[in-house]
């Protein structure tokens, strides 16, 4: 009974130990030490992962770096005037293959479970036609980086900001 007792205890949370919760606002380790708020944010990104889901994964990134972002989403709305955009942009950074799509989602699908609207554009929603690459290159003769997808210059910046 004890061992199941222990296994259905919210996880503890050492806010000293993790680096995004101490260098995260003090909304975010708030939020962290509500202990069974940090284990629901942890099951969701659990379910969300399934088999990928490693306490390094699950406790030490995605559950408090949400917890940040949701504490700095409280921040800024709360800082408005009457009146103002509730919008609230994220920005993330990272190069190629550095998991910027699956970050976006899990934070996208855990600002839906607290019935927060999320919407996401990523880069490679952007990219030029391969015509219009095509045509980049062409007037860039010589430039390397021009005659491929994924560098700066490769993307539609009208497509992008009709898109935002």
């Amino acid at each position: 009974a004890a061992a199941a007792a222990a296994a259905a205890a919210p996880p503890a949370v050492d806010v000293s130990s993790n680096p995004i919760l101490a260098a995260a606002s003090s909304g975010a380790r708030a939020l962290a030490a509500d202990e069974n708020y940090f284990a629901a944010v942890c099951e969701a990104v659990r379910e969300r992962l399934g088999a990928e889901a490693t306490e390094e994964r699950v406790e030490r990134f995605y559950a408090p770096l949400f917890l940040h972002m949701r504490s700095e989403v409280e921040r800024v709305r709360a800082a408005r005037k009457a009146g103002e955009s509730e919008t609230v942009v994220i920005g993330v950074s990272c190069p190629q293959g550095g998991g910027k799509t699956t970050l976006v989602g899990m934070m996208a699908a855990l600002f839906e479970r607290e019935g927060l609207r999320c919407a996401d554009l990523s880069v490679d929603d952007v990219y030029l036609t391969r015509e219009g690459q095509k045509a980049v290159a062409a007037a860039n003769p010589g430039n390397k980086l021009l005659e491929l997808r994924g560098n700066p210059g490769s993307h539609d910046v009208g497509l992008g900001v009709e898109e935002l």
